[in-house]
């Protein structure tokens, strides 16, 4: 892979094809849960039976990017500087407000709308029961699925999963720098050596026995194998490893995958060795740098969030105007992802930003830095929350 001209003068340029991908992928999602719950999508198959077929075999897939591009971020927008206690604390703290606060609204959002609902259209609805004190309290810890606790909304796992995997990085970062120090490392910086031994072994545990553990998808080495393959493309960009470690991976999971197919893990390798593959050409700072990909980018993770309550309203609306009609059921449904955007808009500019600014605020005032202020910083958040139940996960 090729290191970008702008990193090698110590510059981390803004990843457009990333913030494409996530556009492409927040919309592909987000018509993947309006065309699955509720009875509208059921009517409209009627009228579009191949379209919904698509849809349901493959707007779930942008989870593996999503994945990859997580632990690519995590590794690109990372210092070399020490990680003390106070740090750790500081970008935990940091990354909950940046995923939290607009979740937040999102499970209370959620909660009003499922409280209201009418009796009788519960028919492929995400919730069939009015919340519960317990299922608020563990939305707002993140613990809903280790608890064993329906989802309020679509999606809402993966910013659980998000969260675990900010203690996690950092577990492994401080543990890297650690040995750094104990061998003698010039200012504490990991070698290839180190990095690999840390960061590698959880990634093959969870390529070869936990992704296969459907038990354990409510943690995070269920899905740190994928999370790996950004995190090796991240390091290869950094010339912290050489590339023929994330070359191997990729060789060593699509072995996995032919061993014993897995539908998503196959899905993940596609991703990751795509990304790579665009890494290594150079093109992760100019490909997809459309204004509107990279507008749909930006809200991305709002629009992951939004979309189920926008859909269950203006479904809930539509179904008691016109019933089952096939066309009319296709024209809400549409009309569902559409207006998904403006709400997306509207809550990443109100709620979504705010927050940033809030964290950043107070990530400054922590003195030593960890993560570095930038448009790529602000993209930790701009992770799309995939689809609920893609692998037996929410």
């Amino acid at each position: 892979m090729k290191t970008c001209p702008e990193h090698s003068a110590g510059h981390h340029g803004r990843l457009v094809f990333l913030d494409g991908l996530r556009g492409l992928g927040a919309l592909s999602i987000a018509s993947f849960h309006i065309a699955d719950y509720g009875p509208l999508p059921v009517a409209a198959e009627q009228w579009l039976p191949d379209v919904r077929l698509f849809i349901l075999t493959w707007g779930w897939t942008p989870v593996q990017w999503f994945f990859v591009i997580s632990g690519l971020v995590a590794i690109y927008t990372a210092r070399d500087e020490p990680l003390t206690l106070r740090t750790a604390a500081n970008q935990l703290v940091n990354r909950i407000l940046r995923l939290g606060v607009a979740y937040w609204l999102v499970v209370a959002l959620a909660a009003v709308l499922t409280a209201a609902a009418i009796d009788g259209w519960n028919d492929r609805s995400l919730n069939e029961q009015p919340p519960t004190l317990a299922q608020l309290g563990a939305h707002a810890f993140f613990l809903q699925d280790i608890l064993g606790l329906p989802h309020l909304s679509t999606g809402l796992w993966f910013v659980c999963i998000e969260v675990q995997f900010g203690i996690l990085f950092l577990l492994l970062t401080g543990l890297a720098q650690r040995l750094a120090r104990a061998t003698g490392r010039p200012h504490g910086r990991p070698s290839s050596a180190i990095l690999l031994l840390v960061f590698a072994p959880l990634a093959v545990w969870s390529l070869f026995v936990a992704v296969y553990q459907s038990h354990s998808d409510m943690w995070i080495w269920h899905f740190y194998c994928h999370i790996f393959f950004g995190i090796l493309i991240g390091l290869v960009l950094k010339k912290a490893v050489h590339p023929v470690w994330f070359w191997l991976y990729v060789a060593i999971a699509g072995l996995r995958v032919a061993l014993d197919y897995n539908n998503i893990l196959a899905t993940s390798v596609v991703a990751g060795g795509t990304i790579g593959l665009c890494s290594h050409l150079g093109v992760l700072q100019t490909w997809l740098n459309h204004s509107l990909l990279q507008y749909l980018g930006r809200i991305s993770y709002s629009l992951f969030l939004i979309h189920y309550p926008v859909s269950w309203l203006i479904g809930r609306l539509g179904y008691w105007f016109t019933g089952e009609q096939p066309q009319w059921a296709a024209f809400w449904l549409v009309l569902s992802l559409a207006a998904s955007i403006p709400a997306a808009h509207g809550l990443h500019r109100w709620v979504e930003e705010p927050a940033m600014r809030w964290a950043k605020r107070i990530h400054s005032g922590s003195g030593r830095r960890t993560f570095r202020e930038s448009a790529d910083e602000n993209a930790e958040t701009r992770l799309p929350v995939p689809v609920a139940g893609a692998d037996g996960a929410g």
